[in-house]
């Protein structure tokens, strides 16, 4: 424990191509809330990632497109689904109308408790993972 006042909210990058499962573990055993940000997907993680060069958009991939149809859903729907049902809150970004009442139904359903995107023990904005044990 390094502060006085322990926050409330850790806000941070995350989505299935940086899931950060360690650090949300940590923050979550601490009683601190998960905030995302960059939850499709963002280039920064591309631009950063000497492994993820050569990585399709979130959306674009075969696996996440399968599952939005079995679900019934966008692709939008199953990243944000995706962070939810691991109680992290999700900041989606939209001025359109459509795609802000599309994430609304986010809720009602539940993917699958065994999916996985990726490994998660990529090696990720040049560290290797885990960060935390």
């Amino acid at each position: 424990t390094y502060c006085k006042i322990r926050p409330a909210v850790v806000q941070v990058e995350l989505h299935p191509y940086l899931q950060q499962k360690h650090l949300v573990d940590w923050v979550h055993k601490q009683s601190i809330q998960i905030m995302a940000y960059s939850s499709f997907g963002p280039i920064s993680y591309l631009e950063t990632t000497g492994t993820a060069k050569d990585a399709k958009p979130l959306m674009d991939r075969g696996v996440i497109k399968s599952i939005a149809a079995k679900h019934n859903k966008t692709a939008g729907q199953v990243f944000l689904r995706w962070s939810v049902q691991r109680n992290i809150v999700v900041i989606p970004k939209s001025l359109n109308q459509g795609r802000m009442e599309a994430n609304l139904g986010i809720f009602g359903w539940a993917l699958d408790a065994s999916l996985r995107f990726n490994d998660t023990m990529e090696f990720a904005y040049g560290i290797a993972l885990p960060l935390l044990d």
